[in-house]
């Protein structure tokens, strides 16, 4: 799907819940939607940004901290027995490296770490030909949050408090970042 056609099925999406006037909206968006979200807020309609942070207290959001995931990869050893590494932006990225340097002939991890982010599948991300590292992001929880902001907001919208919720994902070491 191109990105032009996302971007007018999430607008699409949008005037269809405007339009049923739903109750409120758990979105991660995928473009820049905060004006048509304010509009739709000032018409009685909440929305919380989930996997993306607000920026503002216009809306609350619940997030993960990514920066602070690629720093834990890094600390695990010392600076002077580190490997080069690469941190992917998701499990796929990471995979798809994985596959790459192994069909190059480069050696994971004993030539260079690698850790992939959102630890996508449990199973799969563990069950690859080397086991991968990622940043495991606790989606339950993150679900669970988002519902309970939207919830609020639906029941008390005068008295709740936007919030901006980032969690620290949990670093998952698996045979892609163990130093041989």
């Amino acid at each position: 799907m191109s990105q032009l056609t996302a971007v007018a099925r999430e607008q699409t999406y949008l005037h269809l819940f405007e339009e049923q006037r739903v109750q409120g909206v758990l979105i991660t968006p995928f473009s820049d939607v905060l004006q048509r979200l304010e509009a739709m807020h000032s018409r009685g309609i909440p929305s919380v940004l989930v996997d993306r942070l607000a920026g503002s207290m216009e809306f609350c959001s619940v997030s993960v901290d990514e920066v602070a995931g690629g720093g834990q990869l890094l600390s695990t050893s010392s600076r002077a027995k580190r490997p080069d590494a690469v941190l992917a932006a998701n499990d796929q990225l990471a995979l798809g490296l994985l596959q790459s340097f192994t069909a190059s002939g480069i050696k994971v991890p004993e030539e260079i770490a690698i850790m992939g982010f959102d630890d996508i599948d449990i199973d799969f991300a563990s069950q690859s030909s080397i086991p991968l590292s990622s940043g495991r992001q606790r989606r339950q929880l993150i679900g669970e949050r988002a519902a309970q902001l939207l919830f609020d907001e639906i029941e008390n919208p005068k008295g709740h408090e936007h919030q901006q919720i980032v969690f620290t994902p949990e670093l998952v070491i698996r045979h892609s970042s163990r130093h041989a």
